[in-house]
């Protein structure tokens, strides 16, 4: 049973002027100091702060010394961090998930935190967990806000969880439900799907004015229709989006929204098909019909597990005007060529030969398949997350229920 470890975190980040905060210290503006005291961690444990989640490399790192670790550096507008404190085992994959992480939305002023170090999430936990009310002081303003909205999305997330499981219950007893149940369920999905993108957007509406509200417009804007994407952008002051801060927010929203926006129109880009000749996706999207755009690789085994469904859809709705084309990010040309032998896909199929590095990857904002984006008969995104059950409710309601 591990012992029970408790440390507490202090951040003391200045320059609260860039926030309309009064300092009631002279010190350095834009200027943070990260102080961290943990009763019984090793001395020389690695810890790592970074700048959003713990994905890419990280802005500093430090060893802890007499039980006390210490960051310095620069803030010019408050943003998420987190601290990844190195407990255990680099070298074992899952040990080193176990490293505990801790995510906090910071602003300039004093932060700190005390919490049960074996209840801390881990890099094992999916999403970001943060501390609540372990978090204090006058550097958690904008924190405390940041887990109100996350509060405030559970129940929108178990209620739509909550009809999935009711909606995937039904089809195991497909010959015992009545398909008009069926569709009911399948309605509860889509509504409770809209109840919380409702809710996100008018969280984010309410709040950007202040930098979470635009924080989490960066990391939401594919849930917002292309026409209102500009109107968001042209609230925000001309100072702001002028600020080194608002250009690299600006730069974010940008590179999310490109291509993955509800209505925005398609862009072109050459593919090459099983025969190695050159294909276009203006060859299929924008000629009258509904284009199911699936990125996918021959070692992804959710796509080939979705393969059968999709091909029951498909063989449904072809002749209503419903179309696939297939876009590996295979990095290996006779691994893709091997997987369509073997799989029979009765759609078209094209490689995206850079894989996750080709243009058409990184413009729809690819990281990771199966993605499955619908569009229309103009060429413009219908829904980026075109599969299974959210599938099925779009073909419903497009095409009439055929299942």
């Amino acid at each position: 049973m591990k012992s029970k470890k408790i440390f507490t975190i202090c951040l003391f980040v200045l320059g609260v002027a860039l926030l309309g905060f009064n300092c009631r210290q002279a010190v350095e503006p834009n200027s943070y100091s990260i102080k961290v005291n943990v009763p019984e961690l090793i001395d020389g444990s690695t810890v790592y702060l970074y700048a959003g989640q713990v994905l890419s490399d990280p802005i500093d790192s430090t060893v802890v010394s007499n039980q006390s670790i210490e960051f310095k550096g620069e803030l010019d507008y408050p943003q998420l961090y987190s601290i990844w404190i190195h407990l255990y085992d680099d070298t074992n994959k899952e040990q080193r998930l176990q490293n505990p992480v801790i995510t906090l939305f910071i602003n300039n002023g004093d932060i700190a935190v005390t919490a049960n170090l074996e209840n801390l999430p881990t890099l094992a936990n999916r999403g970001i967990v943060v501390l609540r009310d372990e978090a204090e002081g006058s550097g958690v303003f904008f924190h405390k806000k940041y887990v109100a909205f996350l509060d405030g999305i559970m129940p929108y997330n178990a209620k739509r969880g909550q009809a999935v499981n009711a909606y995937r219950q039904a089809l195991r007893q497909e010959d015992k439900m009545p398909r008009a149940q069926q569709i009911e369920l399948l309605l509860m999905v889509e509504q409770a799907e809209v109840d919380r993108t409702d809710y996100i957007h008018s969280f984010i509406l309410d709040n950007i004015d202040n930098p979470l509200g635009k924080y989490l417009f960066a990391q939401h804007v594919r849930e917002f229709p292309v026409e209102d994407i500009d109107s968001v952008i042209a609230s925000m002051s001309p100072e702001f989006k002028s600020s080194d801060a608002g250009q690299r927010l600006l730069e974010e929203v940008m590179t999310n929204a490109r291509g993955g926006s509800k209505g925005a129109e398609f862009k072109d880009f050459c593919l090459a098909d099983p025969e190695g000749n050159d294909i276009m996706l203006s060859d299929y999207l924008g000629k009258g019909k509904y284009v199911l755009l699936e990125f996918w690789a021959s070692w992804c085994g959710p796509c080939i597990a979705g393969f059968p469904h999709l091909k029951k859809v498909y063989e449904l709705y072809r002749s209503e005007g419903f179309e696939i084309l297939g876009v590996s990010l295979d990095d290996k040309h006779e691994n893709w060529l091997a997987a369509l032998q073997r799989l029979d896909l009765p759609w078209k199929n094209a490689l995206a030969a850079a894989g996750w590095n080709s243009e058409i990857a990184r413009y729809y904002n690819v990281t990771g398949v199966p993605a499955c984006m619908l569009f229309g008969p103009e060429g413009t995104l219908i829904n980026r997350n075109a599969r299974d059950m959210t599938l099925e409710m779009l073909m419903i309601k497009i095409f009439g229920d055929k299942f």
